[in-house]
């Protein structure tokens, strides 16, 4: 309680505003960029398998190891 108490009002409430923007930022460029890769991932699975499955197969079973190793 002790760093409240030195700190100003007006200071902690501009940190805490700076914070709560800074925070929405990060979480609404987060869920675009992750629907972006999930839908860019979806709509490259699916052209695969119309494809060729076997290729579809083969990337499916490789694919775990590609995430492991970078």
């Amino acid at each position: 309680m002790a760093f409240f108490d030195r700190e100003k009002a007006g200071v902690l409430v501009a940190r805490m505003t700076a914070d709560i923007e800074s925070m929405a930022e990060l979480v609404q460029w987060g869920l675009m960029q992750f629907l972006s890769a999930f839908l860019l991932l979806f709509l490259a699975f699916f052209l695969l398998l119309s494809l060729s499955w076997e290729l579809t197969l083969i990337t499916l079973i490789v694919f775990p190891f590609l995430i492991a190793a970078s």
